[in-house]
């Protein structure tokens, strides 16, 4: 019975003219844009191209008739395709407004149907004549054409074409994407190019002289849009590119985090964007921030390129992410590829940036930030970086944990592993700040401020846990013993004792 009726449809329903009707009619009735549409576009042009990207076809009409003609077209191909491309022909040369809702029409029945005409449309022809010259067409009414082009290089460009083709479709879908060019022309053409990229047949080879320009248009549309949805997409796009694209997006790291900042700030208002754009951004922000780390790991010295890249890495700090610790891995790289040209153009700002973590109850956060900033007096001499150190505030911070002992003394004590560091670089400088210090404390002298600071420092000494630690320390306070200073030489006995329980311990160690 069911063969019988399937029969009947076929052969006195579904005939040859029927279909055919049924499929032009489709492409020239249906799947034209709408003034409704036209109206849409100019009102809220992201919002009409984020709906138009989720239109449900089961509800809105040319959604219904898009669906209905790709199946016609996979079930009658052989008879089809001859039709669409001669109305493929048939809309060359058009100009009239309505004439180009009719073209828009029958591009969007070639990038629907690509599965199907693949093999007898010959795209890569049809893209060098037809599409890149109608791309650099201008005129008020070809941002209709422009933005189904664009759409349509993001249907066909993973459908194994060549190497120069898909150096034709990089320039036209940047090409559609500058800023004079309508917005949603500018993001169909962003997500085409993401499609580009993210294909099979992706050599990075081919893309990289267009990387640059692709990135900086990626990125001011970025900073222009307003939609959630819009930005979210971006992200999406550049989440993708990143990972294709791999070490080759290192410089572009310090664009993307200035850019993703302003948009976590402004998602504070709208919790259901704030936690989707965690999300990407948390995923974005990591990638950029391990091919930036891996960049630096790999680089034999400091270039002048890698140098430029400092201050966006120092100015992450202004930001408590999940992405810290990493950030301060790739300062910290910097630091060991030249130390003094490092914090001879970022010193202040480095040390002011550590100096907003001083005080974290954080055990794990005090330590990082203490062994960067070990690092950091390690790598030349403190004239360098010594007036930066005292006018950032960080000494002072560290001070006043010390001196209000609110924190667990093991976070204390890694706080300290700067002080006693710098003790060892330059005892002089150390007591010296000190005495400077002291004049924010109007009721002790300067030698009462320094001995205070002294015993809260020996007083501490045995919350250090790890040997390597309570070694620099002792180290520390032996070197401040070296500058005869009558303060110091007070607390002798004391310093003795730490020198015993430091003999101890390696004394130990040999017998283990």
């Amino acid at each position: 019975m069911a063969l019988e009726a399937s029969n009947v449809i076929n052969t006195r329903f579904l005939t040859t003219d029927f279909v055919n009707a049924c499929a032009e009619t489709l492409i020239t009735k249906y799947m034209l844009l709408t003034p409704a549409d036209m109206e849409k576009w100019e009102d809220d042009p992201e919002g009409w191209a984020n709906a138009i990207d989720s239109e449900n076809w089961e509800f809105e009409l040319r959604p219904c008739a898009e669906i209905t003609f790709m199946s016609l077209l996979t079930q009658y191909r052989d008879q089809l395709c001859p039709i669409l491309l001669n109305l493929v022909e048939k809309v060359a040369n058009v100009t009239s407004f309505q004439d180009l809702l009719f073209k828009d029409a029958v591009y969007a029945a070639v990038g629907l149907g690509v599965q199907s005409i693949y093999g007898r449309l010959d795209f890569e022809t049809f893209l060098v004549n037809r599409l890149i010259p109608e791309i650099s067409q201008k005129g008020s009414g070809l941002k209709i054409l422009h933005r189904r082009i664009a759409w349509l290089l993001g249907r066909w460009v993973n459908e194994g074409i060549s190497a120069d083709s898909r150096v034709a479709i990089y320039q036209g879908l940047l090409e559609l994407m500058v800023s004079e060019d309508d917005m949603v022309v500018r993001l169909t053409a962003a997500h085409s190019l993401r499609q580009a990229i993210d294909d099979w047949d992706f050599e990075i080879s081919i893309l990289l002289p267009y990387l640059g320009p692709a990135m900086d248009l990626l990125l001011k549309l970025l900073n222009e849009v307003e939609e959630s949805d819009t930005v979210m997409k971006l992200i999406s796009d550049l989440n993708t590119i990143a990972d294709r694209t791999g070490e080759h997006m290192v410089p572009f790291a310090p664009k993307i985090i200035d850019l993703l900042m302003p948009h976590w700030q402004r998602a504070e208002d709208n919790p259901l964007f704030q936690s989707a754009l965690v999300k990407a951004h948390v995923y974005l922000l990591e990638d950029v921030l391990d091919l930036w780390w891996t960049l630096l790991q790999t680089a034999p010295n400091s270039t002048s390129q890698l140098l430029s890249m400092l201050p966006a890495a120092i100015g992450l700090l202004e930001y408590d992410t999940e992405g810290l610790r990493k950030t301060l891995k790739i300062i910290e790289s910097y630091v060991l590829l030249d130390g003094q040209i490092t914090l001879q153009q970022g010193a202040l700002q480095l040390f002011s940036g550590l100096a907003s973590y001083i005080g974290s109850s954080k055990v794990e956060v005090a330590a990082s930030i203490s062994y960067l900033g070990e690092t950091a007096l390690q790598s030349c001499p403190v004239e360098v970086y010594g007036e930066a150190l005292v006018q950032s505030g960080l000494l002072g911070n560290i001070l006043n944990v010390l001196i209000q002992d609110e924190l667990y003394a093991h976070a204390i004590m890694s706080y300290m592993t700067l002080f006693a560091r710098l003790a060892i670089c330059d005892a002089h400088f150390l007591l010296n700040y000190l005495r400077m210090a002291s004049q924010q404390m109007p009721s002790t002298t300067p030698d009462d401020f320094v001995g205070l600071i002294l015993d809260r420092w020996m007083d501490k000494f045995d919350n250090i846990g790890h040997p390597r630690t309570r070694k620099l320390n002792c180290i520390a306070l032996t070197n401040l013993l070296r500058t005869f200073d009558p303060v110091v030489l007070a607390r002798l006995p004391y310093l003795m004792a730490v020198w015993i329980d430091i003999l101890a311990e390696v004394n130990d160690a040999e017998e283990e």
